[in-house]
């Protein structure tokens, strides 16, 4: 039967060998002993013995670990003897003699530094450690940290974690991009991005006011991960120069270098574009999907409603946006409240969300009881954004009559699950900035918990994206 070696302390204190050295030895040896295992990981010790195999060697009356841990004991054993009174130290061979000489001299500099010496050394220690965690942020590891992602490596075991010291805990110094990046998944659900400003033909940047380039830089800016990007095909009015034709094809190409970023909502038979409303709009949103490889689409509407909803037409349209999985993104106006909810009944699987909380201004008693109606069917969903367009004027942040008697009431009759903050970024710059529109729902909704906020800030939308077909294979990066 194969025995279990114990160690030199269990040896010394135990049997014969106990009963000689009496219990001062037996003390000195589990003073020293554990002296010299201080900082080692419990798991490194089996049975007695140390990680590997590695024994303790009892030489000449005191207990020297092997390993990394072999100058401390020296140096506990020392301390120890000197504490001791009239008691010499007993003797060394020449190596540990002359190590532990170096080692109690190292000791003695240390601590004869004066003390403005030693702070300036651990002010220069801790900004090394600052700029080693600056290194790492920059080599990948920011993503992880900033957002929330813990990483999945393994903590060094056995031998491998001796010597290894740990960072202080330090804020380290972010690079400015990463500066206001939130933990939370927020996207925009209502935003544009334009080739040329397509409403003052006067302004110093036209190319870039409303560019995929400011956009991002706002989403960045915010901490937003993603963004549904309206298509609007408008500028006609502004001028020949302005006009934005191939908007969905500026979207689209955007959403295709930015494809974890950036989602395309296209134009499909818009106002004002010449087809509006006339036969074949179920074929266009057919190629429109294939063409751009759609999740989501928009239509918008004029104020008043010309029954096209209920047209053969019209229930082709939206028959075909069903069929291929789409989200669709109505502009309608509370005129367009009965023809919406005929819809939603004919079409369950269909989602469809609401522009700028259904363009309800506070004090429209009708127009709300009509929104509140679409309550009902389930996949009607309101998109918490456009502030600017229900109060005037237009630039009261942090528009408290339209949170209060217009937003709250909605909040209580759809619920966090089917509301989805929007920005109208870059449409919306002229009365309010990004940080502001986003700061109307994360900083002045008191009514809502904080996984509510969550859910209106970017859970809801990305529920509703992951469940089209052409988004599933999409490489979401929190993921």
């Amino acid at each position: 039967m194969l025995r279990r070696r114990r160690s030199p302390l269990h040896r010394a204190s135990s049997g014969a060998a106990g009963a000689r050295a009496g219990p001062d030895l037996d003390l000195r040896l589990r003073r020293r002993h554990h002296a010299g295992l201080a900082g080692r990981p419990r798991h490194g010790l089996r049975g007695g013995r140390h990680h590997h195999g590695q024994r303790a060697r009892l030489t000449a009356g005191r207990l020297a670990p092997a390993g990394r841990n072999r100058d401390r004991g020296l140096v506990a054993g020392a301390e120890d003897d000197a504490r001791r009174p009239g008691h010499a130290p007993g003797p060394q061979r020449g190596p540990e003699r002359r190590r532990l000489r170096q080692l109690l001299r190292r000791r003695a500099r240390r601590h004869q530094l004066p003390g403005d010496v030693q702070a300036r050394l651990r002010r220069r220690r801790a900004q090394h450690h600052r700029a080693v965690l600056a290194r790492r942020l920059e080599r990948g590891a920011a993503r992880r940290v900033v957002l929330g992602r813990p990483g999945r490596r393994r903590p060094p075991r056995g031998h491998h974690a001796r010597g290894r010291r740990r960072l202080p805990d330090v804020e380290p110094a972010l690079p400015d991009r990463l500066r206001g990046v939130v933990r939370r998944l927020i996207i925009d659900s209502h935003c544009h991005a334009w080739r040329r400003w397509p409403y003052d033909a006067a302004v110093p940047d036209p190319d870039h006011r409303g560019s995929v380039d400011a956009l991002l830089y706002e989403l960045d800016a915010g901490g937003v991960e993603r963004a549904a990007v309206v298509c609007a095909r408008i500028g006609h009015e502004a001028g020949p120069g302005c006009a934005n034709d191939d908007n969905n094809d500026y979207v689209a190409a955007a959403a295709g270098r930015h494809p974890d970023r950036l989602v395309t909502v296209a134009d499909v038979d818009s106002f004002w574009r010449p087809e509006h409303h006339t036969p074949g709009a179920a074929d266009r949103l057919r190629e429109a999907a294939e063409r751009y490889a759609l999740a989501a689409f928009t239509h918008y509407v004029t104020e008043r409603d010309d029954g096209w909803f209920g047209t053969n037409d019209g229930l082709e349209f939206f028959a075909a946006a069903a069929e291929l999985d789409l989200v669709a993104s109505l502009a309608v106006p509370p005129a367009w409240f009965d023809a919406v909810g005929a819809v939603a009944a004919a079409h369950p699987t269909l989602p469809i969300l609401l522009h700028h909380l259904g363009h309800v201004r506070p004090g429209d008693d009708d127009a709300m009881a009509g929104l509140l109606a679409l309550a009902g069917p389930p996949n009607v969903l309101v998109k918490v954004c456009g502030f600017h367009y229900l109060t005037a004027p237009p630039w009261g942040f942090p528009f408290e009559a339209a949170r209060e008697r217009v937003l709250r009431p909605v909040a209580d009759a759809f619920g966090p699950h089917r509301l989805a903050w929007g920005s109208d970024f870059p449409a919306a710059r002229t009365h309010v900035t990004y940080t502001q529109s986003l700061a109307v729902v994360r900083d002045h909704t008191p009514w809502w918990t904080d996984a509510e906020r969550d859910l209106v800030l970017g859970g809801t939308l990305d529920r509703v994206l992951r469940t089209r077909r052409p988004l599933r294979s999409l490489p979401w990066s929190h993921r």
